[in-house]
């Protein structure tokens, strides 16, 4: 799928890092862990719950005990199923070890409003998540991946 342009301002070492994808004719998911304590998900269209759940599994899977550094590429992403959205705050603030931080970048105002909402929850039990331009999410994750994520990613 990488060969494409969906996932274009992803660089290399992220693309070649792709351990789980799904598409339909309403989505296009595709996870990538290309560092030990980075995950990068990209998601085109709608984000379904199922999907979500599978997304979920695989990060647990990966995540061995880590705390992770969390990368949203959600620029193309238009539509979520709720349950989608609930899936992924419950599992980020049921077990606050899990997640170092969360980088989402996304231009829809219906997507930009559900990451408010799970922020909003997140930040409750003390954990960081941030909406940011493409820019700086693409900075931050270019210093995740140079530090091996061991660091905390500073800025916002």
């Amino acid at each position: 799928m990488h060969g494409e342009s969906k996932w274009k301002p992803l660089p290399s070492v992220v693309l070649d890092s792709s351990v789980f994808q799904v598409e339909t004719d309403r989505e296009v998911v595709e996870l990538f862990c290309p560092r030990q304590n980075v995950v990068v998900l990209g998601v085109h269209g709608h984000f379904s719950a199922s999907s979500a759940q599978a997304v979920l599994a695989v990060i647990e899977e990966f995540r061995e005990g880590r705390s992770l550094h969390l990368f949203f590429e959600w620029t193309s992403m238009t539509s979520y199923d709720a349950l989608a959205r609930k899936l992924f705050t419950d599992w980020a603030t049921s077990d606050t070890s899990r997640v170092e931080q969360s980088w989402f970048c996304s231009e829809s105002r219906l997507v930009q409003m559900g990451i408010s909402v799970g922020r909003m929850a997140a930040s409750i039990v003390g954990v960081h998540v941030q909406h940011v331009s493409v820019p700086i999410w693409m900075d931050r994750l270019a210093r995740a991946l140079g530090e091996g994520a061991n660091a905390r990613v500073s800025g916002s």
